[in-house]
């Protein structure tokens, strides 16, 4: 998957991990970029902890690739290498 790229017609699978643990899963379409999936999984879920403590799985399920991503301080995507 190209960095934070993603086709509105690629099937998305976003997992969100905080403190080690798995705390929400959101699969859905339609998104133009991984910051756009991140922000409407982090949303769904609802959650009350700061999403610049999460790790954030992005699987492209269309396409069978996966990368990991945290928010700096910013709100800014950054690749998890």
């Amino acid at each position: 998957m190209e960095t934070n790229r993603l086709r509105p017609d690629d099937k998305v699978k976003v997992g969100i991990e905080c403190d080690g643990r798995t705390v929400g899963e959101y699969t859905s379409d339609g998104f133009h970029n991984v910051a756009e999936a991140i922000s409407r999984a982090y949303e769904e879920e609802g959650a009350s902890y700061p999403a610049e403590d999460c790790v954030f799985t992005v699987t492209d399920l269309s396409k069978g690739t996966s990368e990991r991503y945290r928010l700096n301080a910013h709100g800014h995507v950054k690749l998890i290498v």
